[in-house]
């Protein structure tokens, strides 16, 4: 029996261990729901903001003032062809200028091919010939017909 005493003697001197701290499981656990939180916020479909319709452009106007530069030597040839077929698609609401004749202007498909081609030229080849002063009578006269009319 003594050694029992003694044996109960020493073991009332052992300490139980803390308990384990669970702070970084915690910690881990918000920063995993918060970073999910987050991706599902980034990622929400979103109401779109309906942008103000542009005006429509005065291609008529920009057209004259490209010409009046161009005239005045102030752009190269390349440039001019640029914003000429910007001028041109904007003005007549083109999607994109392909040769492909718009539907108001089917009476002039070869011009219109034409046009294309040259300014397609002017843009993308070195070797590409003068732009012809005519060529922006033929676009003003396309400009100045309604879309939904044929130009006379």
């Amino acid at each position: 029996m003594q050694d029992t005493e003694a044996l109960l003697g020493r073991m009332a001197d052992i300490e139980m261990p803390p308990p384990p701290d669970w702070t970084w499981l915690w910690a881990t656990l918000l920063i995993a729901v918060l970073t999910a939180l987050l991706a599902w916020w980034w990622r929400r479909p979103r109401a779109r903001k309906q942008a103000a319709p542009l005006p429509p452009p005065d291609a008529r106007g920009e057209l004259d003032r490209l010409q009046a530069r161009w005239r005045a030597r102030e752009l190269t040839d390349r440039e001019t062809a640029y914003r000429l077929a910007v001028i041109l698609r904007l003005g007549l609401a083109l999607p994109r200028l392909s040769p492909q004749c718009p539907a108001p202007l089917r009476h002039e498909e070869d011009a219109w091919r034409e046009t294309v081609d040259l300014l397609q030229r002017a843009r993308y080849r070195r070797d590409a010939a003068p732009i012809d002063p005519r060529l922006f009578e033929r676009v003003r006269r396309w400009l100045a017909a309604g879309k939904d009319e044929a130009p006379c």
